[in-house]
């Protein structure tokens, strides 16, 4: 499940290659309405689920469907800026790749999506740069995990200033967010080299977002 491809940039540094693309954070009856058209088996696997979706290097999903889900590692984690505002993370790692989702904790999704991660309804859909094409990525239940990540919802949603401030920042803190040895390197022994990062912008941009839901459709999603 994927909605259609919308890549910011992507940079070649001399230690890595990273990309940025916005993500979709997808609510149950979302995703009920995008699985309308598929077989009775996708429906069923996918009902009641959150969907996080985004995009990931082409090499990284090309090994995802080589090697399937159980090699990857997976990580979810809360990161706090100088400013006060924190945002979920989300990563998973197969060898040198990382995909990395961005999801602002002041959301207001937030709160139902951690249950999901107590009550492993949530799901990933990792997109290949530039194709509509998906994988779908299931996440065992994890109760301890989210009530730890539950403890940092009490942060108050930014004011008008405070996010003004935060857009203006954005393009170093994605900079920063996409570099290798900012978040911790799943699998020992290995470097990562290739980092793509997908941001939940809704509740940072919301003019943007609209925009978006306008142009793709108010469902624009697609399984496979």
């Amino acid at each position: 499940m994927n909605i259609t491809d919308h890549t910011i940039f992507e940079s070649q540094k001399t230690s890595h290659r990273a990309q940025y693309t916005m993500a979709r954070l997808m609510s149950p009856q979302e995703v009920e309405e995008a699985a309308k058209d598929h077989d009775q088996r996708t429906r069923q696997r996918v009902r009641g689920h959150w969907f996080l979706c985004g995009d990931c290097s082409q090499e990284m999903f090309d090994d995802i469907a080589r090697q399937g889900d159980v090699a990857l590692r997976h990580a979810l984690g809360v990161i706090q800026r100088d400013d006060g505002t924190k945002f979920l993370v989300v990563t998973h790692q197969l060898g040198n790749a990382q995909h990395r989702f961005l999801v602002p904790m002041w959301d207001p999704r937030v709160p139902d999506l951690l249950d999901a991660v107590s009550l492993g309804r949530y799901s990933i859909s990792l997109a290949r740069k530039g194709d509509t094409q998906a994988l779908v990525l299931s996440a065992a239940a994890n109760a301890p995990l989210a009530a730890e990540l539950q403890k940092h919802l009490d942060m108050p949603t930014p004011d008008t200033p405070q996010l003004q401030a935060l857009l203006r920042a954005l393009p170093r803190f994605m900079e920063t967010a996409a570099e290798p040895e900012h978040f911790p390197n799943l699998m020992e022994g290995v470097k990562v080299t290739d980092v793509s990062l997908s941001i939940v912008f809704d509740a940072m941009l919301p003019n943007l977002s609209k925009l978006l839901v306008n142009k793709v459709g108010a469902n624009g999603a697609t399984l496979h």
